[in-house]
Order: C-alpha cells, then structure tokens, then sequence
C-alpha cells in the first residue's frame, strides 16, 4: 500500500479474462482514492511472473478464470511476494473451497457483489496478516533464465521502449473503447497523409475483423484477397505472398483488409497476427492499425507491438467516459503512458464541456481536436478519403499537423493544434523520414 492524496492506496493485481477487466476498472475508476490497479495478467499462466513484477498488495482472481491450482499458487504467491492478500470471486452457489486447505488463505467474494461490498473486501484482505503456507514442498515458479529451473519458464516483460533508431516500420495503432467516433476515418486519412507527407512506404492493416470499414473507406472493397488469406501460414507468413494478398489505396499505400465475412475473422491468431507485423515493419516505413472497438487478444498483441497509440473520443459523455476507462487499463496492463495520446474528433463550436473538462476527466492531456467537418459524409460515400478530396479542407491542416508529430525525432515537437495555429506563420515544418 501507499498514501495517496486522501490517504492509503492499495494496489490491486487484476488476473481475468480481459472483457472482465475493463468491468473491473469502471467499476473501480470511482474510488481512486482507495484502490488503485496496478496490473492485469489475462493468462492464468502469467499471474505469478505479474505478481513478482509488481508486488500487489491484492490479488484480485475472477470467476472462472482458467484451470488454476489454488492452493499451489497460495503458496506461489506467498513465496513471490509475501504481502500480497488473494481475493477470489466464486459463486454463491458453489460450494467447492469447504474442505479446502485454504482457510484464512483466500477471501472469497460473489462475483455479483456491489462495488461496495468488493471495496471493503479488499480493504480487510489487504489489512489481513499473512497466513503459512499450504505446504513448504512447493517452490517458487522460476523467473527469466534461471538455467536450475525445470519445467516453463515465466517471463516478466519490460515495458517496450521506443526505438532510437528506426530500424523496422513504427506501427501506430488507432483505437477506441466506443464505435462512432470516426477511428477508421482518422486511420484511413492518417494513412494517406503519411505517405503524402513523407514519401514514405505505408502500410494500412484493418483489424476490426469482423466489420471492418477500410476498404470501403478507400474504394477498394472489391479486392478479392483479404487478411484471413494468411491464415493458412500460420506463424511463418512469406513476405511475396503478403504482397500479393494486400491491395493498394491512394497515394500508394498498401492494405490489408479485414476478412470479407464476420465468421472468418477466428482464422486469424495471435501468432498468425504477430508474423504479419514482423514482416510489414521490414518492409514499410510506417504501418497504421485501425483497431476494433473491444478488446480481445489480437488486439491486445497490435497494443503490445505499437510505438503510438491514438485514442480517439467525441465530445460526447459515453465517449470521454469510456477513453477513461481504456487509458487506466492500458496503463494497468503496462503500456507506457507516453506512448497513448489523445484525440478530440468531430468537435463543432457549441458543445456541452471544453477541452479542458476533457482533460480534467481524464487525467491526461488532449493532443489534437479534429474540427466537425460538412462534407464528411460525401467523402464516406464516394471513397475518396478528405486529406484528397478536399485538400483545402480545415480538417486536413490536422492531419497534416498529426504526421509531423508521430513522425518527428524531436523532443520538443509541438502538439498538432500548435502546429496548426503555425501554419498561417509559415513556421510549419514538414519532415521526410526515409527507412535506416
């Protein structure tokens, strides 16, 4: 535990499935003051190397997560790090820990409990003094390369530090916890500008598998080739084929679609995913990834590989509020905050809050506001993305003014509504960064 602004914080562990998580931290988001969530570990095989990472002070188990040993990782844990308290949901009708050797060991809660009653559960667990082990025969899981260990090896992941030198494609990755925020039109046009602006390779991936909107977005959708197409090469995608399964949009960027039904979207893996961005960042300066608005696995691996993420958000209630939610749990699950940036999308001139309410909420500065712009929709429906069809547009002076801020190598590079309000100065750098 430490003292926060209205006294002792605890730090809770979260171990579930990630759809569970994000219900954990709205639930929570209310009572900064009392807990705070420090980790998520999503596999039930990644608990004890978060728990020995992060030393919670609770560690916070859902219900059904997984197969997991109880009693073996009671001890595990105690081993890792004696201070952490284990708070586990279970139903009330389950009647299965009596008789168990965990007594005093686990707190046991009803999943359905209000955020209350789970509050206070965690304050006594956390408060609670140790109990001895269920047994001193079980010894702790390994950590890194131990070459003594036997048996898997659990690794703690550093955070991934930007590179300081480019030698594969920076990946930016464009999400939103809310639909109809205008994400894949950001994505698309974002894209374009990149490889306007730069002269560089582009690469543009649809990952909202099920409905994806790029390549209507960019008059392509009658590209016969898809991402699912990869799916057949499992983890070892050849860099030809990939060529020959994307399409090329405007400006010469390259895409690769999203599947052309929703029941073809389970053909593609995490491991299947992960092969394919190793081979785009060998071959384009800049991959730009229009993620689905939920959080499952696949998406999870894009957050993980990404060098900039660009949440977007309306000025619109459930839109900020869920921003929120997605920022703490991004930050729980070790994403570097510098690395998640802001973006205010559609504004117009009267709107319920300011930016700065925006902020304030959040905790967290707002990069850019992207101006309400009438002929959106004209540009939607013809497939001609706006940062071409109307290159004069008040919008694309932000698109413009986002490319030099995700491209540049300064430290002290202005935010894009800076850079904006430069442009009439004729102070406006344009940077043209070639692969190293």
């Amino acid at each position: 535990m430490h003292e926060g602004q209205s006294g002792t914080v605890i730090r809770v562990l979260i171990a579930d499935h990630i759809a569970h998580v994000v219900g954990h931290l709205d639930r929570l988001a209310e009572h900064a003051d009392r807990v705070e969530v420090c980790g998520v570990a999503r596999r039930p095989e990644t608990i004890i190397a978060e728990v020995a990472f992060r030393h919670p002070d609770v560690l916070f188990i859902g219900e059904g997560f997984g197969d997991i040993d109880l009693p073996k990782l009671v001890t595990q844990v105690a081993e890792m790090s004696p201070r952490t308290r284990i708070v586990a949901a279970r139903a009330i009708e389950d009647d299965s820990p009596n008789g168990s050797p965990l007594p005093g060991q686990v707190t046991w809660i009803d999943p359905l409990a209000t955020t209350e009653t789970l509050l206070e559960t965690i304050t006594q667990a956390a408060s609670r003094e140790a109990a001895p082990p269920a047994s001193s025969a079980l010894k702790a899981v390994p950590l890194l390369d131990d070459p003594t260990a036997g048996g898997a090896i659990l690794e703690v992941r550093p955070r991934r530090p930007r590179r300081p030198s480019r030698t594969r494609g920076d990946l930016f990755l464009v999400f939103s916890g809310k639909g109809g925020v205008g994400k894949s039109l950001i994505a698309t046009n974002l894209a374009v500008a990149l490889a306007m602006d730069t002269g560089s390779k582009v690469a543009l991936v649809d990952l909202d598998l099920q409905f994806g909107d790029v390549g209507v977005l960019l008059h392509v959708e009658n590209h016969l080739t898809s991402i699912d197409d990869l799916s057949q090469q499992g983890e070892q995608v050849e860099a030809d084929f990939l060529d020959e399964v994307m399409a090329t949009g405007p400006e010469g960027v390259r895409l690769l679609l999203a599947p052309s039904s929703p029941e073809f979207a389970d053909l593609v893996t995490t491991g299947n995913l992960r092969s394919i961005f190793r081979e785009l960042g060998k071959a384009y300066d800049y991959i730009v990834v229009d993620a689905a608005a939920h959080l499952e696995e696949r998406t999870l691996e894009a957050i993980e590989l990404a060098d900039q993420i660009i949440l977007v958000a309306s000025f619109n209630v459930t839109a900020v509020k869920n921003t929120k939610v997605t920022l703490r749990l991004f930050e729980a699950m070790g994403v570097d905050r510098e690395k998640m940036v802001v973006l205010l999308n559609q504004t117009r001139p009267k709107v319920g809050f300011a930016a700065e309410e925006v902020e304030r909420i959040l905790g967290s500065r707002v990069l850019a506001q992207f101006p309400y712009e009438p002929k959106i929709d004209e540009s939607i429906d013809s497939g001609h993305p706006m940062i071409l069809s109307d290159p004069k547009a008040e919008i694309n002076k932000h698109f413009h003014a986002l490319v030099d801020y995700l491209i540049s190598s300064g430290e002290a590079e202005a935010a894009p509504d800076e850079q904006v309000k430069s442009r009439g100065r004729g102070n406006r750098r344009r940077f043209s960064l070639g692969r190293k």
